[in-house]
């Protein structure tokens, strides 16, 4: 080959290098509204971020799965491209989304690189977990929209602060706006109100039930994780699963906002009416769970811990499991399951199974199934 030819292919594969690059970099340098026909979308995010987005907006990161839960909610799941790895790890309850490509999450390190490469519309990521600007700052420095939202009822607290989350205004908590946010940018205001709607009509009929019990005639409740194993790490008062508690009418035995282990011998003194072991993943229950004699094997295996045997919750049988999606995300089923539990003759008309087959059915379109709660109620 000539030098003149060399010359020449060598330039015609760095035109077309610059060519491409240069395509890349319109796309994520220009106003998003620019690239969509001139239509615009501006939220203010759980961070206070102000995020203008150009519409329509076609192809979408979810990289946390309680948020995936409100975009199905939404019927938004065809507009997913990437997804949180665990998406894919829950069976079918994520049917369409689990087949999209895993892109990391808050908690494990985002993959850019694959991010970049799907082209999104828009990232969103979850403000309790991944509100750090290592999360947000690669994507603003590649001019990919991201939304910083949250899942939680117990982010309405300060953070440090305990607070009585039956005092909460249902119709203005993070979820709440979380899906309102959703739905004006997605055009999907009507279902977002319509569920919100659902919700409240149940976390509202469980504190109605239980707002006549004086402070001093609440049960005692004490709250402890379980993965894999049983170190006392416990949920205090302000916690986003202590809203579960609170709303069942319990009083937790830990009044300060915070997550420490404890030691056993102060469980013992305190001596609590109700213990609620609770966790992630499929320890303490799930979708992928079928056997509720596996939350049982979980009681058992406490009651027998040192000197346990002698705890009147132990002894009166009410020790219970219930799953930690249902005291955080699915607060309001949680709160159902533990009055219930807690105060039967207050909740005898009412199924908290029956109120989660309709959030499955209803709500994410999928078929009831998993466990949840022990004991069966």
């Amino acid at each position: 080959m000539s030098v003149s030819r060399r010359k020449f292919l060598i330039a015609g594969i760095a035109a077309a290098v610059v060519a491409v690059g240069g395509s890349l970099l319109y796309y994520y340098t220009i106003p998003t509204a620019r690239r969509f026909g001139g239509k615009k979308v501006t939220v203010v995010d759980h961070l206070g971020r102000t995020v203008t987005l150009g519409k329509p907006v076609e192809r979408i990161i979810v990289t946390e799965d309680k948020i995936g839960e409100m975009i199905r909610i939404l019927e938004l799941e065809d507009k997913v491209v990437g997804i949180d790895p665990r998406m894919a790890e829950m069976g079918d309850f994520f049917p369409v989304m689990r087949d999209k490509t895993p892109v990391g999450n808050c908690m494990r390190p985002l993959n850019f690189e694959k991010i970049a490469e799907l082209k999104p519309d828009l990232v969103i990521i979850h403000a309790h977990y991944g509100g750090s600007a290592g999360n947000i700052e690669p994507l603003e420095r590649m001019k990919i929209p991201v939304v910083a939202l949250d899942t939680f009822l117990g982010s309405a607290a300060k953070q440090g602060e305990p607070i009585d989350f039956t005092q909460i205004d249902l119709n203005n908590d993070p979820q709440a706006d979380a899906l309102r946010k959703l739905g004006k940018i997605f055009d999907r205001e009507d279902r977002a109100e319509e569920f919100i709607a659902w919700r409240n009509k149940i976390a509202n009929d469980v504190i109605e039930r239980i707002k006549d019990i004086k402070e001093d005639a609440k049960k005692t409740a004490w709250a402890t994780f379980y993965f894999g194993s049983f170190d006392m790490l416990s949920i205090g008062n302000g916690r986003k699963e202590d809203a579960a508690l609170d709303m069942a009418g319990l009083h937790n035995i830990i009044e300060e906002y915070t997550m420490r282990k404890v030691d056993p011998e102060w469980v013992l003194k305190k001596d609590p009416d109700v213990i609620v072991i609770t966790g992630y993943a499929d320890w303490t229950g799930e979708y992928t769970v079928t056997d509720p004699m596996q939350l049982k094997k979980l009681i058992d295996q406490f009651s027998q811990l040192p000197g346990f045997e002698k705890l009147s919750a132990v002894k009166n049988n009410m020790v219970c499991v219930l799953a930690g999606i249902c005291m955080d995300v699915r607060f309001w089923i949680g709160a159902a399951y533990l009055g219930k539990f807690a105060y039967p003759e207050r909740f005898k008309d009412i199924s908290p199974t029956d109120i989660q087959r309709e959030y499955f059915e209803k709500w994410l379109r999928i078929p009831y199934k998993g466990c949840y709660f022990y004991p069966i109620l």
